[in-house]
């Protein structure tokens, strides 16, 4: 009779070790498959970014401080000088100074013979109303843009109207 009674304590005893140790293992797995939310004070980002066509999307890639991507909605928010950029852990709104050609510097070049032309852009981007793993991250990227478009030829023999087009950003700042 003793030696049962000990013998249902040890497994007693057993299956608690087994409970608990179970609880802490799930317990370290779902820590360290939960995103980590607490970040340094400021992060260097690099943005990268294709539009096809001049289009209201492009798609983006998020380097350094954030590795994330997503899609750039261009124009959707602060009345058309906003974009939302939806990434697949939060979003953010960016002003978009070349929508209101508000930039640091602008060049631009025709080429008659082929009937193309370039246009180079800088300016700052603020980002801000983060979301998601982004919330409350604010910060400013310095922003280039380059635009290359085919020109339709008309019938006098010069160019105009955009047939086509394809734009790619590049951008880097700090985020915090």
């Amino acid at each position: 009779m003793i030696q049962s009674t000990l013998a249902r304590r040890r497994a007693h005893v057993a299956s608690l070790v087994l409970a608990l140790g179970g609880f802490a293992l799930a317990t370290m797995t779902a820590a360290n498959a939960a995103p980590n939310v607490s970040r340094p004070k400021q992060l260097v980002v690099n943005i990268y970014e294709v539009v096809a066509n001049a289009g209201s999307q492009g798609s983006l890639i998020v380097t350094g401080g954030i590795a994330d991507d997503g899609i750039d909605h261009i124009g959707a928010r602060g009345h058309g000088s906003a974009n939302e950029l939806v990434l697949s852990h939060g979003t953010f709104q960016a002003t978009n100074p070349f929508l209101s050609s508000h930039y640091t510097r602008a060049s631009s070049k025709e080429d008659t013979h082929s009937c193309t032309l370039t246009v180079e852009a800088t300016s700052r981007e603020v980002l801000s109303v983060g979301t998601g793993a982004y919330r409350g991250l604010t910060g400013t990227l310095n922003v280039s843009m380059t635009r290359v478009s085919l020109l339709r030829r008309n019938s006098a023999g010069g160019c105009g109207g955009s047939i086509r087009s394809v734009e790619w950003l590049q951008g880097s700042g700090i985020v915090s």
